[in-house]
């Protein structure tokens, strides 16, 4: 009976094994046929070698298939079957942030990043997205820097900061402290990107008389701006948690152990030092973007409050007429009752006609009649209806615009605008929007939508005048690639 239990647990439990692998791997129908992944090998000279791997060869290089869960992988042809499917589209979007260390590997989830990081080699997954094309191309750029550095301070035999810099000028920590950074300035210019798009709702609103009619424009803003907040503080408890296990932190320095282990020592319980200041500033840095997106619901939320306190006074006013209007009522009451007692008595030479009575209450009967059927049709007329189909059409509009993919497609657009640094016209940015975009078209509701937000000139074009921190970030951008260029 016990050895029969023990089968019946190890067959659910198989069972339920090969189940969850199947719904994670989203193998395709036919069994000979395998989802490949595209992923950007990159190695310590700054080459990037675009490429597929497929699950069995993801676990080949060391990865546990525990991580399989943490990294949430999805190729293209899953991405487009995951757009027809929201229930599974969002439970995609919404891994949370971890970053892993392992014996000989780094898992790391952080973002919309998805990598693995080793010694000597890095792969950066989903790299059929665009976004990951340039920040592999990004990360190149970083290691072929810090090589010329490299080379220049062993030209001039600074020995005084080569033990300092040894842990810093390590694969894994420049890979690492790039992914950071990547993440970092996402959030910020998803930020920066958001600030626009609530004043111009904000202030759509606070125009409409008593702001009863634009209300509902609060609603899609507010929800995107709590799922972007969701998505910081998943990646600000990722780096807090780090913080708080020295191990971990220890374990991050790959290059260390391995040679520590080639002596046969440990490694020193400070040498995570590095790390620590590392995870640090990138915290500092969320914990901003954390505190701006709070700062920018609770503007949406104090806009909402102040609709509330409109239409209370609005209704408190009608409240009081609607008193006045009773109070009068019941004078001309008082005043007609006593004028149809006289009336009953009096003379006005419709008294021999034999249709006059009937005549009367029909007449007065069907006005009444009429006026209440006509205010009940204002009420509950076309017009009425109307307005909220087009109330619900705005939401629908709103929200399209704000969701999380549209808001990576307009990250990679304003990205590639700073490096650019050419205004883009509504075409232009309807090109890049959709170059990024790989679910379909664009409404172009969305589009005018986008662009009259961030258009903050009025002048037709966006560039980066419109945005003092893109400006700054293309500076950025262009200083590193002079930089890279002076290396070759």
């Amino acid at each position: 009976m016990i050895n029969f239990h023990r089968c019946f647990l190890q067959r659910e439990r198989n069972k339920n094994t090969s189940t969850i692998l199947s719904h994670q791997h989203n193998y395709s129908s036919s069994s000979s046929t395998k989802p490949q992944y595209k992923v950007a090998k990159i190695t310590e000279d700054g080459n990037v070698d675009l490429t597929t791997l497929s699950i069995n060869e993801i676990l080949q290089r060391g990865v546990h298939a525990r991580d399989l869960f943490t990294l949430a992988l999805s190729s293209s042809q899953e991405q487009q079957q995951s757009s027809n499917n929201p229930f599974q589209s969002s439970r995609l979007k919404r891994s949370p942030s971890a970053i892993l260390p392992r014996n000989n590997d780094i898992i790391i989830s952080f973002g919309s990043i998805r990598a693995v990081i080793g010694p000597q080699e890095g792969i950066l997954f989903d790299a059929h997205k665009p976004t990951i094309q340039l920040l592999a191309q990004e990360i190149g750029r970083s290691f072929r820097l810090h090589s010329h550095i490299s080379i220049q301070n062993l030209t001039h035999k600074d020995h005084s900061s080569e033990t300092n810099s040894t842990k810093q000028d390590a694969f894994e920590f420049i890979f690492l402290e790039e992914i950071l950074r990547e993440v970092s300035l996402t959030y910020t210019r998803r930020l920066q990107l958001y600030e626009p798009i609530v004043d111009a709702v904000v202030t759509r609103v606070s125009n409409d008389m008593y702001a009863a009619s634009g209300v509902h424009r609060l609603v899609p803003v507010k929800d995107s701006l709590q799922d972007f907040e969701m998505q910081v503080k998943s990646a600000l408890k990722c780096l807090t948690d780090l913080l708080e296990d020295d191990q971990d932190m220890l374990g991050m320095l790959l290059t260390e152990k391995m040679e520590a282990r080639q002596i046969g020592t440990q490694i020193e319980h400070m040498r995570h030092e590095s790390v620590e200041l590392l995870l640090e500033e990138y915290t500092r840095q969320l914990t901003n973007v954390l505190q701006e997106t709070n700062f920018l619901l609770k503007k949406v939320q104090s806009q909402q409050e102040l609709v509330a306190i409109s239409l209370d006074a609005f209704r408190n006013r009608m409240i009081r007429m609607n008193l006045y209007l009773s109070i009068a009522s019941v004078g001309i009451a008082s005043s007609t009752a006593i004028a149809g007692y006289y009336g009953m008595n009096l003379i006005h030479g419709l008294e021999d006609n034999p249709t006059a009575f009937i005549n009367v209450v029909s007449g007065t009967t069907f006005a009444g009649l009429l006026f209440g059927g006509g205010c009940i049709a204002y009420i509950r007329g076309a017009s009425s209806n109307a307005r909220s189909m087009e109330r619900l059409r705005e939401i629908e509009v709103i929200d399209g615009a704000l969701s999380p993919t549209k808001m990576g497609a307009l990250d990679y657009t304003m990205k590639i605008l700073a490096e650019n640094k050419v205004a883009m016209t509504k075409h232009d940015f309807r090109d890049k929007m959709m170059a990024s975009d790989q679910l379909g078209m664009i409404p172009e509701k969305e589009l005018d939508l986008l662009f009259g937000a961030l258009d903050i000139t009025k002048d037709g074009f966006i560039s980066t005048n419109d945005f003092r921190s893109l400006a700054d970030l293309g500076r950025k951008v262009n200083l590193e690639i002079q930089s890279d260029g002076d290396g070759k």
